[in-house]
């Protein structure tokens, strides 16, 4: 077996997920790695931007379960308890760094104990270079220190979101961007009127920060497209046989050679819908969705989590499961369809149906919202005038406006590229195959960078199911 010599570009919970995974394929004796470096200018760096800020405002979003590492490592609500934050709820993002913290440097331990060389060098990666005829590649860093390895792991985590069009002409001096931390509310006034873009968990998060640390006492008001809340967490995940189920049902599309449509998955799908709900319809559900005051839609959708529905969010769950097994079928004319056909509506309701919040986190939004302290709408209508916005529309997933140096080196030398339909839309991610890139074999992409290829990249599930992929191919 060859020894390996990795690098990985970016230290956070991506990387944190790839150590874990290298330590058991290493353990099992899979993968023999020789050395294994980490170039991330944060110290520590584990938590990353979202995960180590210290703020009572910013929570976990995702059932706690769902953030656990593998091997044998404690899981997240152990963790919590163990450091007595079990009280949360839910529980804070700052906590979740803290275990990734743990998971890192626990895992790091392990390697060096059987022989891995790991090095952590504080400085980010800038450039990455084919050493000549030889498989292999060169990382260089922002202090000029170069790192040779037989596999890169580009783990550079999340792109700031980018300013929507509509907005193009706003003085810049009154726009900030959240990118997971506190410093977007640096320049905010504790009586500055607040415009929020964005009504997912980010923009939940901002309101919450600006609400209850930053003291801003006007009424802060959240605004997308169209102005859609995510569902509430029911308290049960979802059951097996229902994963089993779709699973079953997307081995006889691929079997088919049947081209893929959306219209046919949706039909494929429906009748387990109806059987788990009855009153499935799908124009109904869009209609409503898209109808409904968005606080009457929350106030719904809390008391039909309490009581473990609506049924048909088990059946989204399930679907979720298999996104990216769903995304490789459709292929990217589907994709590009998906992504834009109705205004986005199918993409967005995907979005806020599939990755709901916490049940603490739509009750504190419900509050807000019935004290007048926040409010939630459509960007379609008159917006409130505001003296600050605050851009909080998720990561920016289209390569081609990154700002990361190491990215626009990559894509300047052609050595990467952006993940494009025919018709040159921008899918999201870098252009992969099995999470390797298909411009430069040895280098593999993690998260974000995945999106192409992988739609559903939220999250650390997605990010364990990366890292054990790209272990897997590391021979």
């Amino acid at each position: 077996m060859k020894p390996l010599q990795i690098v990985i570009t970016g230290g956070g919970p991506s990387a944190t997920f790839f150590l874990a995974r290298a330590l058991m394929a290493v353990q099992s004796g899979l993968l023999k790695a020789e050395s294994i470096t980490i170039l991330d200018p944060r110290v520590p760096s584990w938590g990353g931007t979202p995960h180590s800020t210290r703020s009572t405002s910013l929570r976990v979003n995702m059932r706690l379960n769902l953030h656990n590492f593998p091997g044998n490592h404690i899981g997240f609500e152990a963790f919590l308890a163990q450091i007595g934050a079990t009280a949360f709820d839910p529980p804070l993002r700052a906590d979740l760094g803290l275990y990734t913290r743990h998971v890192a440097e626990n895992t790091i331990a392990q390697l060096r104990s059987l022989g891995c060389n790991v090095r952590q060098v504080p400085f980010a990666a800038t450039a990455v270079h084919p050493i000549g005829n030889a498989p292999g590649y060169v990382v260089r860093d922002a202090d000029g220190g170069t790192w040779p390895g037989t596999h890169v792991i580009l783990a550079t985590g999340h792109q700031s979101p980018s300013l929507p069009a509509a907005f193009a002409t706003v003085d810049p001096a009154k726009v900030s961007y959240y990118d997971g931390g506190t410093s977007f509310a640096t320049r905010i006034s504790p009586n500055d009127r607040v415009l929020v873009i964005g009504t997912g968990p980010g923009a939940i998060d901002v309101a919450r920060c600006l609400v209850e640390e930053h003291g801003v006492e006007t009424t802060v008001n959240l605004r997308s497209r169209q102005g859609l809340l995510s569902a509430v967490q029911t308290p049960d995940p979802v059951p097996e046989v229902l994963v089993q189920e779709v699973a079953t049902i997307l081995a006889g599309l691929e079997r088919s050679r049947i081209a893929p449509t959306l219209e046919l998955l949706a039909t494929s799908l429906a009748p387990l819908m109806r059987r788990v709900d009855a009153r499935w319809e799908l124009a109904h559900f869009i209609g409503h969705a898209t109808s409904v005051d968005p606080l009457a839609q929350l106030s719904e959708d809390i008391a039909a989590a309490e009581q473990g529905g609506p049924a048909y969010r088990q059946v989204v769950e399930a679907i979720g499961s298999h996104a990216s097994r769903i995304w490789r079928w459709l292929g990217p004319v589907q994709q590009e369809r998906f992504m834009k056909e109705r205004d986005g509506i199918f993409q967005r309701l995907y979005y806020v149906k599939r990755h709901a919040q916490l049940a603490g986190t739509a009750i504190w939004l419900r509050d807000r919202m019935v004290e007048g302290r926040v409010t939630v709408g459509s960007t379609t209508t008159s917006l409130p005038e505001f003296d600050r916005l605050v851009v909080a529309t998720g990561p920016e997933y289209r390569v081609a406006r990154t700002t990361n140096p190491l990215i626009r080196q990559m894509l300047a030398s052609a050595l990467a590229r952006p993940s494009r339909t025919p018709s040159g839309h921008e899918l999201g991610g870098l252009w992969t195959r099995d999470f390797q890139l298909a411009t430069a074999p040895g280098i593999f992409a993690m998260g974000s960078l995945a999106r192409g290829e992988d739609f559903a990249v939220h999250g650390y599930p997605s990010l364990d199911k990366h890292a054990k992929a790209i272990v897997a191919q590391l021979r």
